[in-house]
This record gives C-alpha cells, sequence and structure tokens, in this order.
C-alpha cells in the first residue's frame, strides 16, 4: 500500500526530486525559509534507498509472486521517475549537467541551493548525499567501463567524491575520519553502497574509536 501511495504522489515531485513538506489540507509544496521549494535531494535518496532494499528483499525472499512482482514494478518506477544523473548545479545556482555543485535543494524553476562544494584539495564532503552520488554514477555510467563514462560532469563528481575516502581531512583521537557529519552517515554507506565496502571498512572503524574517545574525555 505504501509504495501505491507514493506511486500516486509522484506528481507532486519536480523532475529531480521529491518535495520534503507538504501542506495536509491544501497539497501545496511547503517553501522553507529562504523561499527556495522544497524538494529534497537528501529526502529523495534516503527514501529511494529504503524502496530499493525493499525491492531486493522481496526478491530474494518471495521471488515469482504476483506480490513481489508489484512491488519490484512499482519500485523501478519509482526510481525511473527521478533523473539522477540530472543532479548536478552550476555557478549560476542552476541545475547544469557540467555543473561541480551538489545541492541540497531545488526549486520549480531548476533553481538549486544549499550547495555542495568540492574542498580545496579536489574533493568534496562525504554526507548523507552519497546515495543519490552513487544513483547518479550508476544511472549515467553503469553501464560503461570505469573511468570511461560518457557522461564527463557525472564522472567527473564520481571520481571526486571517491577519491574522499583515500584523502580523509578530519581525524580526532589520532583517528582519521571520512566525515564530521554524525557516525550513522558514514556506517549507513556501508550498509546501502556495496560498491564502497570495502574501501569504508576502515574509516567506519574510526568512527567508533573516535567516538570512544570523546566519552572518555567527557
Amino acid at each position: 500500500m505504501l509504495f501505491r501511495f507514493v506511486a500516486l504522489s509522484v506528481s507532486l515531485t519536480q523532475k529531480y526530486h521529491y518535495c520534503r513538506f507538504i501542506d495536509s489540507h491544501t497539497g501545496a509544496v511547503w517553501e522553507n525559509a529562504t523561499g527556495t521549494q522544497g524538494f529534497a535531494l537528501m529526502s529523495t535518496d534516503l527514501m529511494h534507498a529504503g524502496i530499493m532494499f525493499a525491492k531486493t528483499y522481496f526478491e530474494r525472499t518471495d521471488p515469482g509472486s504476483a506480490n513481489t512482482r508489484e512491488i519490484s514494478k512499482l519500485a523501478a518506477a519509482l526510481f525511473a521517475s527521478v533523473q539522477w544523473d540530472s543532479l548536478l548545479c552550476g555557478d549560476n545556482g542552476k541545475l547544469d549537467r557540467n555543473g561541480t555543485n551538489i545541492p541540497m535543494l531545488v526549486d520549480w524553476a531548476d533553481g538549486c541551493s544549499a550547495l555542495m562544494v568540492y574542498h580545496k584539495d579536489g574533493f568534496y564532503e562525504f554526507n548523507e548525499e552519497f546515495i543519490a552520488v552513487n544513483f547518479a554514477h550508476q544511472m549515467a555510467c553503469g553501464k560503461q567501463p570505469p573511468g570511461q563514462c560518457s557522461d564527463f560532469g557525472i564522472q567527473r563528481m564520481w571520481q571526486r567524491w571517491q577519491a574522499r575516502r583515500t584523502h580523509p581531512i578530519y581525524s580526532y583521537g589520532g583517528h582519521p575520519l571520512l566525515s564530521l557529519w554524525s557516525a550513522y552517515v558514514v556506517r549507513r554507506a556501508t550498509l546501502l553502497s556495496h560498491r564502497l565496502v570495502s574501501h569504508l571498512r576502515k574509516l567506519t572503524r574510526n568512527v567508533s574509536c573516535a567516538a570512544r574517545f570523546i566519552y572518555r574525555i567527557i
């Protein structure tokens, strides 16, 4: 029933994101404090991570059943409703396939805001948008040989994102850290993005070590 409801709600989306907040009385999308319509990349990727998890779970545990076929069909349609490979934002605040910024929010006019830019070393910060970054790369480059993606913007984004795992810029208590975001962000990557698991294992362990170090000080 949930998948059916979400499928019916696709009309409430901007072509790149799902809305975060809806007025329950009017069905209108709420604007945030800056006036930007609340279509959020992070909310969209977290929702789709759950959708794809459910799809995979039922395909493995109840293959071939009518319910599983419906779940798989709805999940695929929902995933296809988001143009993941069009997430990049230009310096002019508009969605741009050759842009280098990753936005948190977009509006009806393809405006993008709350931008994540790459650091001086050329690599991105690691945060909850890793799911959308992974989906974008999968959609644009997944069927092409590694490093030979025809979508230059997405390929460049992926390389700058992936490189952070071998170039951490943070540390605490002598432990190199992938991110200063909450610890669950790094741990979630090992659960949801299988391509990154082997690379993130040590940095995930470091999060726990740093957390123990903090508690000892407190």
